[in-house]
């Protein structure tokens, strides 16, 4: 009977300051994990974005060497912009080329292109650099 007693008495729940305790660890460790999931989330799109950019960049170099090739001229063109539809949402890629003859060689140029769009980081660029020219006078 005393033992029951003791039993119904004692103080062998969970407080209140337990349970915040508790709740608190469980939400740092939510919120740590739903951040890791939007890093990752803004890492992705980020990589898609460059991977087009890339592409739209490879494409836009080898158009400049046919057009060279093809009509002995370099674009006149020297900024476009280019609206893209990744996954559902338009990109707007922002073109800045700038061409230059490479000193001591004849008909040799020096192209250098980037691409700027903007993220929820801010802008970002992707740049390539290539040397142009038209050979075809050597075969001749």
């Amino acid at each position: 009977m005393i033992a029951t007693k003791q039993m119904l008495f004692s103080q062998t729940g969970v407080s209140f300051i337990e349970i915040m305790v508790v709740i608190a660890i469980f939400s740092i460790s939510i919120i740590s994990i739903f951040s890791i999931f939007i890093s990752a989330a803004e890492r992705i799109n980020y990589m898609t974005n460059r991977l087009y950019a890339m592409n739209i960049l490879d494409n836009r170099i080898s158009n400049i060497g046919v057009m060279l090739r093809v009509y002995k001229a370099l674009p006149i063109d020297m900024s476009k912009s280019y609206t893209v539809d990744i996954c559902g949402r338009k990109t707007t890629f922002k073109e800045y080329m700038s061409i230059h003859e490479v000193e001591d060689y004849v008909e040799v140029f020096k192209l250098e292109l980037a691409l700027i769009w903007p993220s929820a980081a801010g802008k970002r660029r992707a740049a390539l650099s290539s040397y142009i020219s038209d050979f075809t006078y050597l075969s001749k």
